[in-house]
């Protein structure tokens, strides 16, 4: 419970038994630490555990498991997506989707669309996860929803041109150099 109370923010998702992921939601929320969910493995949830959550983090495959729609249906515009998973009651959605960026819309963020930034992919291994730690980490530090996401694209580009998952993490000094290349390359055009 400690360790929960000192937390800038609690990062699950759904790979331990949903009732320890219910039990740490339920924790951080009476000490007041925002909770981030990343609902994978895709599955229906509780709306009570969806009211608790305050950045709800899917990809299209999981959002398509809590909306009870099928991944080829046309309601999957992210922005419609969003709006729907908003409506099940978590305060603050980004929606990933993959290499095209994020789409981030709720009570903290107007909607908005963050852009990937074009790699050459490898393996997708863990992209998601990798996301999730960065975006969570900078939003900790920074509270600033688009700058976090646009932060956590470059960590989750970065992964997917490593194999692995634990080995595909970039460092922080890695990261910084990126930024500044892609800034570099901005500058130019």
């Amino acid at each position: 419970m400690r360790r929960i109370q000192n937390a800038a923010i609690v990062l699950l998702q759904l790979e331990a038994p949903l009732d320890s992921a219910s039990l740490a939601i339920e924790r951080a929320r009476q000490s007041g630490v925002p909770v981030m969910l990343d609902p994978a493995p895709a599955m229906q949830l509780p709306t009570e555990l969806l009211k608790s959550v305050d950045w709800l983090t899917p990809n299209e495959t999981e959002s398509c498991a809590l909306l009870t729609l099928s991944p080829d249906s046309p309601e999957l515009a992210a922005r419609l997506t969003a709006e729907k998973l908003l409506a099940l009651g978590v305060r603050n959605v980004a929606l990933k989707l993959g290499a095209k960026g994020v789409f981030l819309a709720g009570q903290d963020v107007a909607p908005c669309f963050v852009p990937g930034v074009g790699v050459q992919a490898i393996d997708t291994t863990a992209a998601g996860d990798i996301f999730n730690g960065a975006f969570a980490m900078r939003l900790a530090q920074t509270g600033e929803p688009f700058a976090a996401a646009s932060y956590a694209n470059v960590v989750a580009g970065m992964s997917v041109t490593r194999y692995g998952a634990q080995s595909s993490m970039p460092s922080a000094d890695e990261v910084t150099v990126r930024i500044y290349e892609l800034s570099l390359q901005q500058q130019r055009y």
